[in-house]
């Protein structure tokens, strides 16, 4: 329970109060077993200020004014998990939006109510488009985003009422770039993934916060298309990548020092990238599906990871514990090594892809191949510590190979592909930017001046701003080097 400037011993800035509980906090201002599979109703009676606005779980159901006080009554009639139950008080301005008939509510500081609705970006469409992929309409009686100072966190999935730090608060200007929508997409897919439905325990919390991590790029991809998400999808396995030369646990993890390190790159990052790998796997209709069984079946309980294994198996028909076992139950990831052997005499290309990481795993993967300037799709699958393909010349000219080109791998992966058939694989990407960006950031290392100058001076002109953003980046640290 945080009291913000309550003395008022700080000028220009506002008096709030507010909570904080997960992982296991809000045992110190009321009685609750503190533990994620602890669920229970609440009803919450707040006296304040009447200057001063309240929030909760759920619904305002009642307010009794006297004198200069008022008592705010929330209730929530929905069992919800204990860390996810809280309150905020402060001099907010409420701005209200709805869906389906439905609150969906700003509360801000008075300075920021211009910019509330785009601050909290796309809230009521993202809703909607939620509720529709998972089969389950939003499943609580309003939604509220609130933004309070000195938050110890970035922002907390209280069910049906999300807090944001301070770092919401921007004006349109500065929000005229992506702002924070990816953040509320997250909050908001946890009501869902995280209160709707609960890790059992902080050993399990990668269902809660892969999902969210997830819901971001979802909604990304909804919105903004392939390219925007398919970015993004990359900076967070880089993410992961880099925490990795720390440390490298296993999703799902039954012993750790401290509840708190489970919320690292792992359940986040890598959580996501799974998930990203899994929905391509599977399709569209089996992964919605899927989501919708898991939602359906544990609504308002503690659920495990095995519950979402169940669930896929349930629609798919097919059995999943090799995917599970290997990519949640295992600690570390694959380290793919790609070396291209050409054999002019023979006219052919011999394709060798090892795995140099210490455990095995099976890896269904999309590869692309260029030839006669045609793209063909070919399906590999990585399961032996080394695989060979083999490939024809075509009119006498080799192929050019795109392994992983749907960049499901959550791991790592080398080739020692040549500046020139890097430029191929560039050139024959307009759809994949992912493929550009490995093509432009490869020939940069490789220091090729000719595949460097076609290179760039394509990806300067991209139609993606991304692909442009990094090229500018790359040429400014060649300039640094000079």
């Amino acid at each position: 329970l945080y009291f913000i400037n309550t003395d008022y011993g700080i000028p220009n800035k506002p008096a709030q109060i507010w909570t904080q509980g997960e992982t296991e906090a809000n045992s110190h201002w009321m009685p609750t077993i503190d533990k994620p599979n602890t669920r229970f109703t609440t009803q919450i009676e707040l006296t304040v200020p009447d200057s001063f606005k309240t929030l909760s779980n759920g619904e305002l159901i009642k307010q009794t004014h006297n004198g200069n006080l008022r008592t705010d009554v929330w209730k929530m009639d929905k069992p919800i998990q204990a860390y996810a139950a809280m309150f905020a008080i402060g001099k907010f301005s409420v701005i209200e939006d709805k869906w389906r008939g439905k609150e969906v509510s700003y509360y801000v500081e008075q300075d920021y109510e211009p910019y509330a609705r785009d601050m909290f970006k796309n809230t009521p469409a993202m809703i909607e488009y939620f509720s529709g992929i998972t089969g389950v309409a939003y499943p609580w009686n309003k939604y509220n985003q609130v933004v309070v100072r000195d938050y110890v966190s970035g922002a907390m999935e209280n069910t049906s009422a999300s807090l944001f730090g301070e770092f919401m608060n921007q004006t349109k200007r500065e929000l005229d770039d992506y702002g924070s929508e990816d953040v509320v997409a997250h909050e908001l897919f946890h009501q869902w993934f995280g209160d709707y439905v609960t890790a059992e325990s902080w050993s399990n919390l990668t269902l809660n916060e892969s999902f969210a991590s997830y819901g971001e790029n979802l909604w990304r991809r909804h919105k903004y298309g392939d390219a925007s998400a398919d970015i993004q999808c990359s900076d967070e396995l880089e993410k992961y990548l880099q925490y990795t030369k720390r440390q490298d646990p296993p999703l799902l993890r039954f012993y750790y020092d401290d509840k708190e390190q489970m919320f690292d790159r792992v359940s986040y990052e890598k959580g996501g990238a799974i998930l990203y790998y899994l929905h391509g796997l599977m399709g569209d209709s089996a992964f919605y599906k899927s989501m919708n069984v898991y939602l359906t079946k544990n609504a308002l309980q503690p659920a495990e990871v095995a519950y979402w294994r169940l669930a896929i198996e349930e629609v798919t028909g097919q059995d999943w514990n090799w995917f599970f076992n290997q990519w949640y139950n295992k600690a570390g990831h694959p380290q793919l090594d790609i070396r291209y052997a050409y054999d002019d005499a023979a006219k052919q290309l011999t394709v060798t892809v090892t795995q140099k990481q210490d455990s095995l795993y099976v890896l269904p993967l999309k590869a692309e191949i260029v030839k006669d300037n045609t793209i063909q799709t070919l399906d590999w699958t990585i399961k032996k510590r080394k695989e060979v393909f083999t490939y024809p010349y075509t009119n006498g000219v080799a192929p050019v190979i795109m392994p992983d080109s749907k960049h499901w791998l959550v791991g790592e992966l080398t080739e020692n592909k040549l500046p020139a058939q890097w430029l191929v694989q560039f050139e024959h990407s307009s759809d994949n930017v992912l493929n550009r960006k490995l093509a432009l950031m490869n020939v940069y290392k490789q220091m090729d001046q000719q595949a460097s100058q076609n290179i760039f001076n394509k990806a300067l002109n991209d139609k993606s701003e991304d692909i442009r953003e990094i090229a500018l980046q790359l040429l400014q640290k060649v300039t640094v080097k000079k």
